[in-house]
């Protein structure tokens, strides 16, 4: 063979190593974009796969530490939930139902099926059916389906006769944990929320979460057994399949049967449900209705533990509270930092767009809410309350967290996720030009954009020796109709954002838009 057949047998070869290489990157370097552009995606395998896998090889945190030695010998309660075989079966069968329906499968109508349950060497007979109104709840299987559980007759585990059992990823570990209990500590109704080690038949399970019902017992604990618990009827999918989260959809209470044999609290079930339809009609005044404080309080937990789900349509939960006679909010369904680090800025609640209950359209425009949330959320951030709970909380991170990750892993509790969140919430507070106001003389318009993640209250507009009253909360921007022809000068009249001193942004006024 010459020696320049041997060249090009060799730069064939090279070609062809080249061509090789480059199929087998391609694949990986797609992967790599589609993932890099998924914010989601990519949060998910940084913190819930890739600290699963650490933990696995290395423990808790990556450090063997005394610390994390004695949260391996952590005790926990033990549950058993026994199904026969045949009602394991039926449940199949309602889990692949479910996974047929469309996305949003709406109120959970699973059937009840028989099964016992056995607790501090006491067995119970129950009904048990599948929990959850998305596909979430059923994609991972049975055995990590959730289970509501009623007991039967007159027995009581951990005080209450229904539940739920749910695996930690569906409630994302100790973040929904701290969430309800937050809340709790705030004097906002919400549901007890307990790690234990679940036996299902005769095989062990790891741990769950056991979480009550909204039941009388729950308000014999928490409000004394008064009032009554509310959700907005069939989780506001109505007219044919639906969703309403823009009009009111009708209420029921939790317990209705009861209800109706009560005449004192049919009563207030009619006052409650009078008093909503009659606020959404603009019939009566908001704070004759609503109990403003204890939902700018709630509001404000939503922010710090990124909660928002729980101001969805159909996970609202209402509380009416007869002593007052006003609705206060029930902390219920947050998905807490469902997926970490978030990219600021977060979706607050300014800027939630996911369904918001029509409650929180109604707060949105009213100043003396706005007003009374900022000073929540101030003080959440400011005062050492919420600062000591988080770090009361952190160790147990190193006991437990390690058993959460099983058998889908769960984020891990991180300070910096809640540092993140308040310095970000913080610098809300200092923007030195909250609104920014711009006229269109053209257009005849002027545009008032809010900057921040903070409803802002604009008083009026005044321009030259006139003004124009707008008492308006503005989350994200407002256009007002106006005549610029002339103007020298205009200026928005606003509130900042802690007192009650009313500042001035001047706007920028152009001949006309853009095209």
């Amino acid at each position: 063979m010459t020696m320049g057949a041997k060249k090009r047998i060799r730069k064939v070869l090279n070609w062809l190593v080249l061509t090789l290489l480059l199929l087998a990157i391609y694949p990986l370097i797609s992967t790599y974009n589609y993932i890099s552009n998924d914010r989601n995606l990519k949060s998910y395998i940084k913190h819930t796969s890739i600290p699963a896998i650490q933990d696995r090889m290395f423990g808790s945190g990556s450090v063997d530490t005394d610390e994390n030695r004695i949260g391996k010998e952590i005790v926990l309660d033990e549950i058993q939930l026994i199904l026969s075989d045949s009602t394991w079966l039926l449940l199949q069968g309602d889990l692949e139902e479910r996974m047929n329906q469309n996305d949003r499968l709406g109120n959970n109508s699973n059937p009840w099926r028989e099964g016992s349950i056995r607790h501090n060497d006491t067995t119970f007979d129950c009904k048990v059916k599948l929990r959850g109104d998305t596909r979430d709840n059923y994609q991972y299987g049975l055995a990590n389906a959730t289970f509501r559980i009623n007991i039967k007759g007159g027995g009581l585990i951990k005080g209450c006769k229904k539940f739920s059992l749910i695996r930690p990823f569906h409630e994302n570990g100790l973040y929904g944990m701290m969430y309800y209990d937050f809340a709790r500590s705030q004097r906002i109704l919400s549901n007890r929320f307990e790690f234990v080690r679940t036996i299902v038949n005769d095989k062990q399970s790891g741990v769950w979460i056991f979480q009550e019902a909204f039941h009388s017992k729950m308000l014999e604990r928490q409000k004394e057994g008064r009032g009554i618990i509310l959700k907005f009827e069939n989780d506001c999918i109505e007219n044919e399949g639906r969703y309403n989260p823009s009009g009111f959809p009708r209420l029921r209470a939790y317990g209705m049967k009861g209800i109706s044999d009560d005449s004192i609290k049919m009563r207030h079930y009619r006052l409650a449900v009078r008093g909503l339809n009659h606020l959404y009609q603009e019939k009566i005044e908001m704070e004759n209705v609503l109990d403003i404080q204890k939902w700018a309080d709630f509001v404000a937990i939503n922010d710090v533990f990124y909660a928002h789900h729980s101001m969805t349509c159909h996970n609202a939960r209402l509380y009416y509270n007869p002593d007052s006679k006003k609705i206060e909010p029930v902390a219920w369904d947050p998905f807490s930092y469902r997926f970490l680090p978030f990219d600021h800025p977060h979706d607050y609640f300014v800027e939630s767009s996911i369904y918001p209950s029509p409650i929180y359209q109604i707060l949105r425009k009213s100043p003396e809410f706005v007003r009374l949330y900022k000073e929540s959320l101030w003080s959440l951030l400011n005062d050492g309350e919420l600062t000591t709970y988080l770090s009361d909380c952190y160790p147990l991170n190193a006991k437990i967290g390690h058993l959460l990750h099983e058998p889908i892993a769960t984020p891990g509790l991180y300070p910096s996720v809640f540092n993140k969140t308040k310095r970000k919430l913080k610098d809300q507070f200092y923007v030195a030009h909250p609104l920014k106001v711009v006229g269109y003389k053209k257009q005849h318009e002027l545009e008032i954009i809010n900057m921040t993640l903070l409803p802002m209250y604009c008083e009026k507009i005044e321009f030259g020796d006139s003004s124009l009253v707008l008492d308006r909360v503005i989350c994200d921007k407002m256009i007002v109709p106006m005549s610029l022809e002339g103007a020298k000068q205009v200026k928005c009249i606003y509130r900042s954002n802690m007192e009650d001193t009313m500042l001035v942004e001047n706007a920028v006024i152009y001949d006309g838009r853009l095209p």
